[in-house]
Formats: structure tokens, C-alpha cells, sequence
């Protein structure tokens, strides 16, 4: 049994060891790459994540741009990818590894720093236009319900403590 057989689905901190463009001739399209290193239980790994510049049908696989983008490229064209600092090699990456069929790939590369794990407080609110989001809500009847639910509890499950309706849920 090899090591990356015993590597275990989820989240590792990784640094960039290369990367590069190759063709794909049976998809008649190019592919980026990308070769994380990372260290788990005191064994080392080399892993590459690869993502398709289009998709099957012709158009533009945002997910390859936008994983190319967190590792720091910031080219015009896909020629700028050969050159030797397109990606930052010097910043850790969270990288979340998936097994399919049999094998383990990096299924997504996320920056470690990025604003999406912190929550927004009220003056970071303000600056959007919250009515397209309020309105969804509304349409969903994100409301109170309209009878009581004083003592629910589901069959099989005891007494369930009073809820009160009135007070707000707390999100």
C-alpha cells in the first residue's frame, strides 16, 4: 500500500512547487497545473490540482481562473503562466483533497486570509444593496409561525420545553 492511499480526505495548509500549462488533445483544450507540497503526520506529499481553461461546451471555466487568481497570478494571457513568478510560491494555501475512483485530487484551493471565513458586522452591510437578498427572504416566509408552538415535541421524544414565538432566533 502507498502513502497516498492512507491520505485522508480534507483540509491541508500547502505551498506551491510548480506549476505550469499543458495540452489535452482529447479535449481539444489546454489545462493549468498547479504541484502543492505539504507535510501530514510527518510524511510529505506532492499533490497537483489541474483545472481546464474551457468546459465541454466551449465556455470559460471560472473555477480554473479563480483558483489560478488565489495562487497569485495576475497575467493578461495564459503565456504569462510559463514565467517563473506568475504564482506565489512564498504564501500557504488551504488546499481540500477529495477521492475519486480510487485516486485522491486537490478539489479545491482556497487562500487561507480570504475575507470569506470572517463574518461582516453591520457597517460592512451598509454598503450593499440589500433589498434583491431581503426580498428572496421574503419570498421563503422567513416569519414566525402563526400558531403557538408551546410544548412540541416530536413522537417518541419527552416534553420538549416551552418555545416562545415572539422572541427573535438569534442569527
Amino acid at each position: 500500500m502507498g502513502k497516498y492511499e492512507n491520505l485522508q480526505e480534507g483540509r491541508y495548509t500547502a505551498h506551491i512547487s510548480d506549476w505550469g500549462v499543458r495540452e489535452v488533445p482529447k479535449l481539444q483544450t489546454l489545462e493549468a497545473f498547479i504541484a502543492f507540497e505539504f507535510t501530514d503526520a510527518g510524511e510529505t506529499y506532492n499533490i497537483t490540482w489541474k483545472g481546464l481553461f474551457t468546459k465541454k461546451d466551449g465556455t470559460p471555466n471560472k473555477k480554473t481562473y479563480d483558483t489560478l487568481k488565489t495562487c497569485g497570478f495576475a497575467g493578461k494571457n495564459v503565456e504569462a503562466l510559463t514565467d517563473s513568478g506568475a504564482l506565489d510560491k512564498t504564501r500557504a494555501y488551504d488546499i481540500t483533497l477529495e477521492r475519486e475512483n480510487g485516486f485522491i485530487n486537490v478539489k479545491w484551493v482556497n487562500d487561507p486570509n480570504a475575507s470569506a471565513n470572517k463574518k461582516a458586522d453591520v457597517k460592512t452591510l451598509k454598503g450593499y444593496d440589500l433589498s434583491k437578498i431581503n426580498g428572496e427572504f421574503a419570498k421563503m416566509n422567513m416569519s414566525a409561525p402563526s400558531k403557538p408552538l408551546k410544548n412540541y415535541a416530536p413522537k417518541g421524544k419527552g416534553d420538549a420545553p416551552d418555545i416562545d414565538v415572539d422572541e427573535p432566533l438569534g442569527f
